[in-house]
């Protein structure tokens, strides 16, 4: 299992400059892009004229040379900045024990806009999925988790946090609600263990749907006590994932299917997230345009997880021959479910009316209603709240009555 990248503040800021040169580099590219599309106009008004063709060839050659030289310096200024810091003895660098809270949602937040091509590049900001405890890793070791959670309980919920989040994202919006949240609560009133997933949320849904399953089947073995009832709470992407994981433990006969009783998403874009589709359709916007073509390569630039949420795909079958950038895709094929688990999904609504028009617009202002009940799928449990917006979802009061009423009947 890949540990959390904050624990290591040299692999951060190596992993930084990485990032640092590839950006640079790559508005290198959109600069010189649009440069030979705007000087492409006078060039070829002036094409008739004697001297015009060579001209422009001269103009060509030497812009382009003077972008090479950039991308070589840039790429040389990165590798000796790499250097230097692999080179830094320890009391230069930030203090390993105490890593800044928002080093690691600024990690996490980069994983969900670039996370696939953070790991084409082998970058050390490339997070793998793992249990956090105190914002660490926990590896699956039972000495390690007898230790963590000396008062395990045989009932165990499992919180896996959505697109550019990690696990602080149940901590929000704690002072409106008594500076409690639902693992708290949970704990608490019903007697549950929480347990924390972070993951690289900028990998397609359905490989991390494995990789939860291969984490939870792991878990069986190392949890202090026997699992007698667990429950996946997902918000957003990770209500995807979850239900990618249930699906994919399905095929494999997985040992943690057995004790798992609920899956719950909250506000997961079952049928799909209008906003990706806006951001495809600018995309090719941009590309019809010479001077704007650079720019919509920018937008295409992000994760595949991110294009995934176009339809809800859940299954390594779901677009498998689409190019998600030239083609709109199809909708997610059917993703079922084991009998033993109940599905509850919560919607919500940013006006006072959830069956007024801009509720059923712009739900929760990232997913509809609709997709977050999935409305399409059967039988499930379902419950709006209105007046609270997407990231609301992951902590609210009456949210997490419904969840304990649930978990209850």
């Amino acid at each position: 299992m890949t540990p959390l990248v904050s624990t290591d503040p040299q692999r951060t800021l190596d992993g930084a400059a990485q990032v640092a040169v590839i950006g640079l580099t790559q508005v290198t590219e959109a600069v010189q892009a649009v440069h030979r599309a705007i000087a492409a106009i006078p060039f070829s008004m002036l094409g008739p004229l004697p001297g015009a063709r060579g001209t422009a060839f001269t103009h060509d050659t030497i812009a382009d040379g003077v972008y090479d030289a950039v991308r070589i310096v840039t790429r040389g200024v990165g590798q000796g900045a790499r250097r230097i810091i692999r080179a830094l003895p320890p009391e230069y660098l930030p203090d390993p024990e105490a890593p800044a809270p928002w080093q690691g949602q600024a990690i996490s937040a980069l994983n969900g806009a670039f996370g696939d091509r953070l790991a084409e590049h082998d970058s050390p900001l490339t997070l793998g999925m793992t249990f956090v405890h105190h914002g660490r890793a926990l590896p699956l070791d039972a000495a390690a988790w007898a230790a963590a959670h000396p008062q395990a309980t045989g009932k165990v919920a499992v919180f896996v946090h959505g697109l550019c989040c990690n696990e602080s994202v149940w901590d929000l919006h704690r002072v409106h609600h008594d500076g409690q949240n639902y693992a708290e609560r949970l704990s608490r009133e019903a007697g549950f263990t929480p347990l924390f997933v972070r993951y690289n949320s900028g990998l397609g849904i359905a490989d991390n749907g494995a990789t939860l399953s291969q984490l939870l089947d792991g878990l069986m073995e190392v949890y202090p006590r026997r699992i007698q009832h667990l429950v996946l709470i997902g918000h957003s992407m990770g209500g995807l994932v979850a239900r990618s994981a249930l699906a994919q433990a399905m095929d494999d006969d997985a040992a943690w299917l057995k004790p798992t009783r609920h899956l719950f998403c909250l506000g997961a874009p079952h049928l799909g997230a209008p906003l990706e589709g806006w951001a495809w359709h600018a995309a090719r916007l941009l590309d019809r345009l010479p001077f704007t073509a650079p720019f919509g390569g920018w937008l295409k630039a992000r994760s595949v997880g991110i294009k995934q949420l176009r339809h809800g795909h859940l299954r390594l079958t779901d677009g498998v021959n689409e190019d998600l950038d030239t083609v709109f895709g199809s909708a997610a094929g059917p993703c079922p479910h084991p009998a033993n688990v109940r599905l509850g999904f919560i919607g919500s609504s940013l006006g006072a009316n959830p069956d007024a028009l801009i509720a059923r617009w712009f739900g929760d202002g990232l997913v509809r209603l609709g997709s977050a009940h999935a409305s399409l799928m059967g039988e499930a449990d379902r419950a709006c709240f209105s007046g609270l917006h997407h990231l609301q979802l992951s902590n609210d009061r009456r949210v997490c009555d419904q969840l304990i009423a649930w978990l209850r009947a």
